[in-house]
C-alpha cells in the first residue's frame, strides 16, 4: 500500500506540473518550447536488429535540431529494455544512449518515457500495477536501472516520465 500511495503522489506531482513544462524555467534550467515525439522506435514496435537499430539515426537528430526544435520525448516499453525475467536487454540501452548522445551533441533536451510496461498500459482491460504490490515494486526496479544507466546526463538536459497515460481499471473513475 505504501508503494501505491508512493506512486500515486509522485504521478500527481508530475501530473500537475506538467501543463506548466513550457512556461517555467526549473531552478536547473531545463525548459521546453517545441518537440518530436520519436514514436515506433523503442516503443510500440516489433523491430529487432537492424531494422531497429536503422530506424533513427544520428542524421534524423539532426534534421530535428535543424528545423528549430528544441526536444524530443523517447519513448520506451519494458518488453524492448527488459526481457520476462528482468534481464536487461543491452542492446536497447546502447539504443537509447546513442539518441540521448546525439541529442546532447546538438544541444536537444530529451524526455525519456517509460511508455508501456507489462502491468500496465492505458488501453488494456485490467492493470495489475494498480493492484498487485510486486508490479509496483517492479515498476520502481525499473525506474532505479533506468537512473543508474541514465544518471550520467546533466539534469538541465534530460527529463523522466515516470509513466504514460496512467488511468485506473474503470473508466468512469
Amino acid at each position: 500500500m505504501k508503494t501505491k500511495s508512493a506512486i500515486f503522489i509522485i504521478l500527481l506531482i508530475l501530473f500537475t506540473h506538467a501543463s506548466y513544462a513550457q512556461a517555467i524555467k526549473t531552478p536547473n534550467g531545463f525548459q521546453l518550447r517545441t518537440g518530436v515525439n520519436l514514436a515506433l522506435w523503442l516503443s510500440q514496435s516489433e523491430n529487432r536488429g537492424l531494422e531497429r537499430e536503422q530506424y533513427i539515426l544520428e542524421s534524423d537528430i539532426e534534421n530535428i535540431s535543424s528545423m528549430g526544435f528544441d526536444h524530443i520525448r523517447l519513448p520506451i516499453d519494458e518488453v524492448q529494455f527488459w526481457d520476462d525475467n528482468g534481464k536487461i536487454q543491452t542492446d536497447a540501452f546502447k539504443l537509447l544512449h546513442n539518441a540521448i548522445g546525439w541529442s546532447l551533441k546538438r544541444n536537444l533536451r530529451v524526455i525519456v518515457d517509460l511508455h508501456i510496461i507489462r502491468s500496465h498500459y492505458f488501453n488494456a482491460e485490467s492493470n495489475a500495477l494498480w493492484t498487485d504490490p510486486k508490479e509496483q515494486d517492479k515498476l520502481v526496479g525499473l525506474w532505479e536501472q533506468l537512473s543508474r544507466e541514465l544518471k550520467k546526463y546533466p539534469t538541465d538536459f534530460i527529463a523522466y516520465e515516470l509513466m504514460n497515460e496512467a488511468v485506473a481499471d474503470d473508466n468512469n473513475d
